[in-house]
């Protein structure tokens, strides 16, 4: 099975290391730059897996997003908080995010991390 994953984030160098990470265990992605314009892929949402979402971002943060996305998305897409503002953990868990990874993806465990998100598994993690 691929993995089609969703990309929300205004920094292209932090695209750039997920859509690396992602290629690196055979995923599929989409990346969106700008997230104020979420609305232009909302009908695409159903072909997504897994969804990651930088929390600081200009204009729209990760938490409107967040809610944005609850709103179209099945219930058994994660949404995954990824992001380098680690003093969000608690924020992004009680706001609703599914998981959250710390910038900058540790590539040893990427391909673990993810698989266990799309079993259903809560990852908070910081390593």
């Amino acid at each position: 099975m691929t993995i089609n994953a969703l990309i929300i984030d205004d920094n292209d160098v932090s695209i750039e290391v997920l859509q690396q990470a992602l290629r690196s265990i055979g995923a599929e992605f989409t990346s969106l730059s700008r997230p104020e314009n979420l609305n232009a892929i909302m009908e695409r949402l159903p072909d997504f897996d897994i969804i990651f979402v930088d929390i600081v971002m200009p204009r729209v943060d990760g938490y409107e997003v967040l809610r944005q996305l609850k709103a179209q998305v099945k219930q058994d897409v994660p949404i995954v908080a990824h992001t380098v503002h680690i003093n969000e953990l608690d924020i992004a868990r009680a706001e609703g995010f599914d998981s959250f990874l710390a910038k900058p993806i540790e590539m040893d465990h990427f391909k673990d991390q993810v698989e266990r998100i799309l079993a259903g598994e809560q990852l908070w993690e910081i390593l």
